[in-house]
This record gives C-alpha cells, sequence and structure tokens, in this order.
C-alpha cells in the first residue's frame, strides 16, 4: 500500500483524501436513466394490474349472467314441483300414461 504524505494532516485526513481520488461521479444523465427506468417499471405494473382487473371484472360479469340463469331455472322447476305435487296433476297423469280407472268407471274408446 502506497503512503501520500501530507503535511499537517491526520491518517485519517490522508485516508479520506486517498478515498476521495477514486471517487465515482454520477452524472444527471445516470440520475434520468434510472427515474425513466423506474417510470416504465412502474408503468408495466399499472398496466398489468389494470389488465387483470378488467378480466376479472368481465369473469365476474359473467358468472352474474350464469347465476341469474342458474336462480331463474330454480324458480321454474320450483313451480313445476308445486304443480306436480296436486291431486289434480297426479289424476291427470295416473289417467293418460297409466290408464288407470276410479272403482266403477268403464273406459270408452272410439276409433
Amino acid at each position: 500500500m502506497r503512503r501520500i504524505c501530507i503535511s499537517g494532516h491526520s491518517a485519517a485526513a490522508q485516508l479520506h483524501a486517498q478515498l476521495h481520488l477514486h471517487h465515482i461521479r454520477v452524472l444527471p444523465r445516470f440520475w434520468r436513466f434510472m427515474i425513466l427506468l423506474l417510470m416504465l417499471i412502474f408503468g408495466a405494473c399499472v398496466l398489468s394490474s389494470e389488465l387483470k382487473y378488467r378480466r376479472c371484472c368481465a369473469h365476474l360479469a359473467q358468472v352474474q349472467l350464469e347465476r341469474d340463469a342458474a336462480e331463474q331455472r330454480v324458480e321454474a322447476l320450483t313451480e313445476r314441483l308445486s304443480e306436480v305435487q296436486t291431486d289434480a296433476y297426479i289424476e291427470e297423469v295416473a289417467r293418460r300414461e297409466l290408464n288407470l280407472l276410479y272403482p266403477g268407471e268403464i273406459r270408452y274408446v272410439a276409433r
């Protein structure tokens, strides 16, 4: 290691002088580049988040439409179930599909 002797200065001052000899100067152009780079990274993150948000909103709208359609099917099936459980419907199906008759009734078949 080479010693630099500066008269009237302490060893700490000499070390400080040596460090300043190798000091790297950062130009404003570097800072502009760094700021631009950070802005581009930030912009890419924001754009990515916005696209993901829009995809999620579109998916949510589709799921809500499917939910509404399912609710309508459930409502229609509930109405059909209450209709099927009536005595009139049971009698109609028994006569039409099972060919059942009440005791004492006579079936007439027209040709």
